[in-house]
């Protein structure tokens, strides 16, 4: 246990075996600063399943931590962090268990909204990232910064056994309102192994308050490679789009590509691959003009011709706007 006070208190090549209940645990600010690195952290409960592990290794409630280079063994979470302002980078906490389709559990769980942190080079190894502003008194959005400032780049996310409907990222509002404003998930690898394939890697958790998909900001996700996932989720997402009969209006289902319950506001271009031919079989030369949030979720983008037309194109879309 941390004092009550204190600032840039250092951890450093220690093991934390078997704790009770908390490995590093802070009732106050002497977290501030904090530096925990090239420690092992090995839980009492690795033979319980996940569901009824109650331990955590690490617990923060103030920012500017510094999380390097440690592992962490089967616990329930690997940390709940209420600050911001984290630097979180070359840990491997892994949480699986043997039992088939099993439940997975949070393993890093950041609890402020703007949380001006990065999560960079990680092993993330049956659990999740989770994201959710539990400690906010008022967690309603009125005003303040929504959910951004957030990296999480060139991390190695693995599953093993994980039920289908696990996702490895999930944002979960506590209150109406929030959206995602400022988000970078770029050049991570997911891969999952025995067992169905996992649906997706990100979710939103709407049992309390749903996220307001229609005013995302600046958010890019792109440059990650999936294996043993349904929907290879990205923004933005650029894909073909074939008609095989004339048609004036092609509308575009997006759904299974756009990240967190994402719309489609933005169709940013759209180009012919090969030739355009109306019904009589001619080529045509004609551009189109988008009109976006259409369909179930508003997550489908019409192209609307000036004639029926019939061919490929290769459509560019987002799920923000700048």
């Amino acid at each position: 246990m941390l004092p009550i006070d204190g600032l840039v208190i250092q951890v450093h090549d220690c093991f934390f075996t078997g704790p009770k209940d908390r490995g590093i645990t802070s009732p106050g600010e002497a977290c501030q600063g904090l530096q925990v690195e090239r420690c092992q952290f090995l839980s009492k409960e690795q033979a319980a399943r996940v569901e009824d592990r109650v331990s955590i290794a690490i617990n923060l409630n103030s920012n500017d931590a510094k999380i390097r280079d440690n592992r962490v063994v089967k616990f329930r979470h690997f940390m709940v962090a209420a600050g911001t302002g984290y630097l979180i980078s070359g840990n491997h906490f892994f949480q699986g268990d043997d039992v088939p389709n099993g439940v997975r559990s949070a393993g890093l769980i950041l609890t402020a909204t703007n949380v001006r942190s990065t999560v960079n080079g990680n092993y993330i190894d049956n659990c999740s990232i989770e994201w959710i502003n539990e400690h906010d008194p008022a967690p309603e959005f009125s005003g303040e910064l929504s959910f951004g400032a957030l990296i999480i780049n060139d991390n190695i996310f693995m599953s093993i056994r994980s039920a289908p409907w696990f996702s490895f990222l999930v944002i979960r509002p506590q209150g109406p309102g929030h959206f995602i404003n400022a988000l970078s998930i770029c050049d991570n690898s997911f891969k999952h192994i025995q067992g169905s394939a996992l649906d997706r890697v990100d979710a939103v958790d709407s049992s309390i308050a749903p996220l307001d998909s229609s005013r995302t900001k600046n958010f890019l996700m792109q440059g990650n490679t999936y294996h043993g996932i349904v929907r290879d989720t990205q923004n933005p997402i650029t894909l073909a789009v074939t008609e095989n009969s004339p048609q004036q209006v092609w509308e575009v289902d997006l759904r299974d590509w756009l990240p967190f319950e994402g719309q489609a506001p933005v169709a940013s271009s759209v180009l012919p691959e090969g030739p355009l031919r109306n019904n009589a079989n001619v080529v045509q030369y004609a551009t189109p003009y988008a009109t976006t949030r259409h369909g179930v979720g508003r997550g489908s983008i019409r192209l609307n011709w000036p004639q029926p037309l019939r061919g490929r194109v290769q459509l560019t879309a987002r799920c923000d706007t700048p």
